[in-house]
C-alpha cells in the first residue's frame, strides 16, 4: 500500500512539472517588401525562417505571423498579404498561426468587428442597409482566413467601444507607439471590464521597446496603466505579452534581435513591470493558450470558406524557395535593461 501511494505521489509530481507550451502571438511579417517587387517577395520566406530558427531556439512551440491593415480589410490587398502569410514550411513547428492587427480611428471601423450581421441590428435607409451588408459580408469573408483578429484603437471612442461591442476580436493592443509614446486613450476599469466579459484579451508587445530606447519608459509605463485600471476588475482581464513591432526609429526592422525568451520576459514583467507571479507567468503560455483558441470557438458557429487565392509567378516562386533548406546565422541579443 505504501509503495502505491509513493507511486502515485510521483506520477503527481511529474505531472505538475511538465513545462507549459509557450506562445508569441504577435510576430510581425517585415514591413520592407512591396505587393508589386519580385525583391520583396524573395525576402519574405528568408526573413520568415529566421524568426522561425529564432523562435524555435528560444523555446516556443506556438507563434502567430501579423501584418497589420488600417480599418476595413479589403480584398484586393489583404487576401495577398494573408496568402504570403500562409505557413508554407514550418520547419517542424507544430502550430504557426495567421493574424492580422486592424487600426482602427473610427467608430465605423469598429463597427465592421462586432458581428453586427444579426437581424435584430439593421440600418433604417435601404441603401445604406445593403452597402453595411456588404462590406460586412465582405470583412467576415476575411477575417474567417485568419487564427487571430486583433484590434489597434486610436482614440477614446474606438477603445471603449472596440472592448464594448467587439465581438468578432480575440485581442485588444495596447499600443504605446500610437502617440508619441502614450497610449491614446485612457485605460478605465468599466472598458477593460467589458472586454474581458466579451472573452477578449489584452496585449503588451515588447519589440518597440528593444528597438528603441526611448519606448522603454512608455512600455513600463503602459503596463503601470493596466495594472491600476484592471486591479479591482472581477473576473481577472487577460494579458498577453507578444513582440510585435520590431523597428528602429529609422524604420530598420532589426528581426531576430528584438526577440527574447519567455522565461526573460516573465522575469522582466514581475521585475520591471510590477506584474504578480501568476500573471507573469501565464502571459506568455496559459493566457495565450487563451488568446489563441477564441477564433477556433467562435469559428464553431456557420464559418464562411475564404476566397480562393491566386498567386502570381512571383509569389508562387518566393513559396517554393522557402521550402529549400537554408542556414542562418543568429545574431547576438540586445539587452532590454
Amino acid at each position: 500500500m505504501t509503495k502505491m501511494k509513493r507511486q502515485s505521489k510521483r506520477a503527481r509530481i511529474k505531472k505538475k512539472s511538465t513545462p507549459a507550451r509557450t506562445y508569441d502571438l504577435n510576430v510581425s511579417l517585415p514591413e520592407t517588401y512591396s505587393m508589386s517587387s519580385s525583391k520583396g517577395f524573395e525576402t519574405i520566406p528568408k526573413t520568415k525562417r529566421a524568426l522561425l530558427e529564432r523562435l524555435r531556439h528560444l523555446g516556443y512551440d506556438t507563434i502567430a505571423f501579423s501584418h497589420t491593415v488600417y480599418g476595413q480589410l479589403r480584398p484586393d490587398k489583404d487576401v495577398a498579404t494573408l496568402a504570403i502569410s500562409l505557413p508554407i514550411s514550418t520547419n517542424g513547428w507544430s502550430n504557426v498561426l495567421r493574424r492580422v492587427n486592424v487600426v482602427v480611428e473610427d467608430l465605423a471601423d469598429v463597427g465592421l468587428y462586432t458581428g453586427a450581421n444579426k437581424e435584430s441590428q439593421t440600418i433604417k435607409t435601404t441603401n445604406t442597409e445593403s452597402t453595411g451588408s456588404a462590406t460586412r459580408s465582405s470583412t467576415n469573408l476575411l477575417l474567417n482566413g485568419y487564427d487571430i483578429v486583433a484590434l489597434s484603437p486610436r482614440n477614446e471612442a474606438t477603445f471603449s467601444a472596440a472592448c464594448a461591442s467587439a465581438h468578432d476580436v480575440d485581442i485588444i493592443m495596447l499600443d504605446y507607439n500610437a502617440s508619441r509614446g502614450r497610449l491614446p486613450y485612457r485605460l478605465r476599469p468599466s472598458d477593460i471590464r467589458a472586454a474581458t466579459n466579451l472573452g477578449i484579451s489584452f496585449e503588451l508587445c515588447y519589440g518597440s521597446a528593444i528597438a528603441d530606447p526611448a519606448k522603454r519608459k512608455f512600455f513600463v509605463q503602459a503596463a503601470g496603466e493596466f495594472i491600476s485600471a484592471s486591479a479591482t476588475v472581477r473576473p481577472k482581464p487577460t494579458l498577453i505579452l507578444s513582440s510585435g513591432n520590431r523597428t528602429t526609429p529609422n524604420g530598420v526592422d532589426i528581426g531576430t534581435l528584438a526577440l527574447r525568451s519567455a522565461a526573460d520576459l516573465t522575469n522582466v514583467m514581475k521585475c520591471v513591470l510590477g506584474f504578480d507571479d501568476r500573471t507573469s507567468h501565464d502571459a506568455m503560455r496559459r493566457s495565450a493558450a487563451i488568446a489563441a483558441e477564441n477564433r477556433r470557438k467562435r469559428s464553431s458557429k456557420k464559418c464562411i470558406g475564404l476566397p480562393q487565392v491566386t498567386l502570381s509567378k512571383v509569389c508562387k516562386t518566393s513559396i517554393e524557395d522557402n521550402r529549400e533548406e537554408e542556414n542562418y546565422q543568429i545574431d547576438g541579443f540586445i539587452s532590454l535593461g
